[in-house]
């Protein structure tokens, strides 16, 4: 039997204090008025309609509540746009096929350059249908992830 490793009980010590003090604190300074550091902001769209076999679409805009900037020296990214996630949620699934996709068009920039928005176009398409159109219901999940800040002078939003 091996003796226990040097050291593991000064860790465990500090993980049980000094650690959760350290979070603590990095916890308050993110909720801090004027915070900079990596962000996610996320939107839930309901969409509905029919689909055919033919692709349509509709593009909407979105507006960020914290603009994204480009801040190579904070951050370990190079990215100038933020990194865009989705996910479709089928609320009324049906035996026939529906493809539903969402997919950045375009972004919205103030003058200093910062990503303020999005548009978003969301395409569907029932590919297998011959005839009539599905009827469907779904939820897109959105998500922007990049370096963002609260405006400045802005106290409140």
């Amino acid at each position: 039997m091996s003796p226990r490793p040097s050291g593991q009980l000064d860790r465990a010590l500090q993980s049980l204090t000094l650690d959760v003090h350290a979070d603590s604190m990095r916890r308050r300074h993110m909720l801090a008025d004027g915070y900079s550091g990596e962000f996610e902001q996320q939107f839930q769209v309901n969409i509905s309609g029919t689909a055919g076999n033919v692709w349509g679409f509709v593009d909407q805009a979105f507006s960020f509540e914290f603009p994204f900037l480009w801040a190579p020296l904070q951050r370990r990214s190079s990215f100038k746009t933020p990194h865009f996630r989705c996910g479709i949620e089928l609320t009324n699934p049906q035996p026939t096929l529906v493809l539903l996709h969402a997919h950045v068009i375009g972004w919205f920039q103030s003058p200093e350059l910062w990503v303020i928005g999005a548009n978003v176009r969301f395409a569907v398409c029932a590919p297998t249908v011959v005839t009539t159109a599905v009827a469907y219901n779904a939820i897109a999940h959105l998500a922007f992830e990049g370096y963002a800040s609260l405006p400045q002078g802005v106290s409140d939003l």
